[in-house]
């Protein structure tokens, strides 16, 4: 039990921590894609109770979308296109902070962060209204749809990390080595004969 808290708990140091992806993307801290598992459990380590996780940052804001989001492999002559649900949350500093999941398989985010290029994530159409797929929000605010300075940038992300492993891979890197509190509660019961 112990271990898997510790897990989820630089799983979602490394997304508040962050990984800037490219320079062209400045904002970005972190554009995930993975599985459903961590999905909701991140985006909240990110929002932070609306008080962002960066030094300056003021408010958070949170956005959530449901299969309106394509990540986009360009590989090959046919491009392949996974849809999932994302949430982005952003702050207030100048320049914003901005991080983003998309739920997808895990396999589809394995792929798409070892793709090179990298996948690229992409509204389906255009930018799609709040969906507030997540209500468990501390403060029980709504979605906001972010401005066109975190749309912009978000939509031309390119996939930073994926995979659990990679994400504690990334973890280490920076510099985390010690758990912080979760969120997440997880109970299990023994069975004994």
């Amino acid at each position: 039990m112990v271990r898997i808290k510790s897990i989820f708990a630089a799983l979602m140091l490394t997304a508040i921590v962050g990984v800037v992806p490219q320079a062209q993307a400045q904002t970005l801290k972190v554009v995930i894609a993975g599985s459903s598992a961590l999905w909701q459990t991140l985006a909240l380590g990110a929002y932070n109770n609306g008080s962002s996780i960066v030094s300056g940052g003021g408010t958070t804001f949170h956005y959530t979308s449901g299969a309106n989001f394509n990540l986009i492999d360009n590989r090959s002559t046919v491009a392949t296109v996974d849809s999932g649900a994302t949430w982005i949350v952003w702050d207030s500093a100048s320049p914003v902070n901005v991080w983003a999941f998309v739920k997808v398989d895990s396999v589809v985010g394995n792929r798409c962060y070892f793709a090179a290029p990298k996948c690229v994530l992409a509204a389906n159409g255009s930018f799609p209204a709040a969906g507030n797929s997540i209500v468990v929000w501390p403060d029980a605010s709504a979605d906001t749809v972010p401005p066109a300075a975190v749309q912009t940038p978000t939509e031309r992300a390119l996939i930073a990390e994926s995979s659990p492993q990679a994400l504690l891979r990334s973890a280490s890197e920076h510099g985390i080595s010690r758990a912080a509190p979760t969120p997440c509660i997880a109970t299990a019961s023994r069975r004994t004969r």
